[in-house]
């Protein structure tokens, strides 16, 4: 399968939830098995896909914790949740950033590729900030404000983090559909040995002399 089908596949994997009695029955270990396999085969191409690899091994470490629901406390599964998310910021981040520089020659499709990565960035940076503010404004509404005005808080807080997390959502479905519209670009397949494809220098490597 196509690398970027495998990342693509393994993502779906990791956003759809569907749990019976507590145990989930698409595991996103098998996920993010496929982010890492996927964005590995495509590591020599560019660092941003080794990072992405890396990532998706994050992500699955990450994701244990599910396969015995109520084993780890819940503070730690909230921990472990942070990493995903992290995990999840740091692949498309880094698989837009290799898509981009190997095909930096396709200028529409470069120019995509880090649209997509800063949508990614700014959405979750705003997603991060929102949801700290209204965890401290819960806790602040709770001890000083009337019960009311604390309802409130606790109300507008969730509107926002759900607005955030639908523009999360929408941000990882252009992401996927980046991915299916390069699938089967030559530069973007595992390296053939004999078979020479031009992939622009990365920007980190020093000048040749000459």
């Amino acid at each position: 399968m196509r690398p970027l089908l495998l990342v693509l596949w393994g993502l779906l994997v990791v956003a759809v939830d569907l749990k019976i009695e507590g145990f989930d029955l698409v595991v996103d270990l098998v996920g993010w098995a496929l982010v890492a396999r996927g964005l590995g085969t495509l590591a020599p191409r560019g660092t941003g896909f080794a990072v992405g690899a890396w990532a998706g091994v994050l992500g699955g470490l990450a994701s244990v914790a599910e396969l015995v629901p109520g084993a780890v406390p819940d503070t730690t599964t909230q921990v472990l949740g942070g990493l995903v998310l992290v995990a999840q910021t740091v692949v498309v981040v880094a698989t837009c950033t290799g898509i981009a520089r190997v095909l930096e020659h396709d200028a529409p499709v470069a120019r995509r590729a880090r649209r997509v990565r800063t949508a990614e960035i700014v959405v979750t940076v705003a997603v991060s900030g929102v949801a700290a503010v209204a965890a401290l404004a819960s806790v602040g509404s709770a001890l000083l404000a009337p019960a009311d005005l604390a309802s409130w808080g606790l109300l507008g807080g969730g509107v926002l983090v759900a607005v955030g997390l639908v523009a999360t959502f929408a941000v990882l479905i252009w992401f996927l559909v980046l991915l299916w519209s390069v699938r089967d670009r030559p530069e973007l397949q595992p390296a053939t040995p004999g078979l020479s494809v031009s992939v622009p220098p990365d920007r980190t490597d020093p000048p040749t002399a000459g």
